[in-house]
């Protein structure tokens, strides 16, 4: 998933994948997701934290509004804490700047 820069503004870009989330969420109301957004290290931890737990939030808010039950969604915002690589370079960083949904065992 994709935002405006620095916001937690879904682009557009993403709705084609949302919404296909959308139809399996759908398909199965047993199946329970995390949605965990994830920043690099630019900005301090408190920003980060704040600005992924909105990302987040917006993913879910946007499953909800097309149907899907919020009790088949948990989002969680780790800010800079999970890097996939080093924040030294920007490659890495925009690595690291990522939105995340996997199956969740226990429900929300």
């Amino acid at each position: 998933m994709e935002f405006a820069p620095g916001t937690a503004r879904l682009a557009s870009g993403s709705y084609v994948v949302l919404d296909s989330l959308v139809r399996i969420l759908l398909a199965d109301p047993s199946l329970r997701v995390e949605v965990s957004a994830h920043t690099d290290n630019s900005g301090t931890a408190g920003a980060n934290l704040h600005l992924t737990n909105l990302q987040a939030e917006a993913v879910k808010n946007y499953l909800v509004t097309k149907g899907v039950p919020f009790q088949q969604v948990v989002a969680r915002g780790f800010g800079a804490t999970v890097p996939l690589t080093p924040d030294t370079t920007p490659r890495g960083r925009a690595a690291n700047r990522r939105v995340e949904v996997r199956p969740s065992a226990a429900g929300p």
